[in-house]
């Protein structure tokens, strides 16, 4: 899920994913596979009624992304990002991507978070995404 204020002119600003959560507390993503589409959507409505905005915040869409192509991003030809199971027993779908070396410091999670954010600008509704998914996921199993 992206807050509005984190786009602009449609394109999803690098502020975006947080430098802390890259480097210390996990980028939070929800593993399609593993929760339900309601799950999400409730998430996304809660967010957008509990924050005060005048204009109001509208649904800013969600972006798919596979695991194995932030796992393919490279900073000096080493992988720049782990993704790992961080599933809760109210959340079994959830995720968290780090920055594989956070020890670099924060000017090094800056640069990285821009080669991520350029995986969440294909943005679409939630049903659309789910819809997508689902065929994606029929056109793997007949191959």
């Amino acid at each position: 899920m992206i807050d509005p204020q984190h786009v602009k002119d449609g394109q999803i600003l690098a502020r975006a994913i947080p430098v802390a959560d890259l480097r210390c507390r996990g980028f939070s993503v929800h593993r399609m596979k593993y929760v339900l589409r309601c799950f999400i959507r409730s998430a996304i409505d809660e967010r957008i009624v509990r924050t005060k905005r005048d204009p109001p915040w509208t649904d800013a869409g969600v972006a798919i992304m596979k695991a194995g192509d932030i796992r393919g991003i490279r900073d000096g030809g080493k992988q720049a990002f782990k993704v790992i199971d961080t599933a809760l027993p109210e959340n079994p779908g959830h995720a968290s991507i780090f920055a594989a070396s956070p020890e670099k410091g924060n000017a090094h999670a800056r640069k990285l978070r821009s080669l991520l954010t350029s995986l969440l600008q294909n943005r679409m509704p939630l049903e659309q995404a789910y819809e997508t998914a689902l065929r994606r996921r029929a056109r793997d199993s007949a191959s």
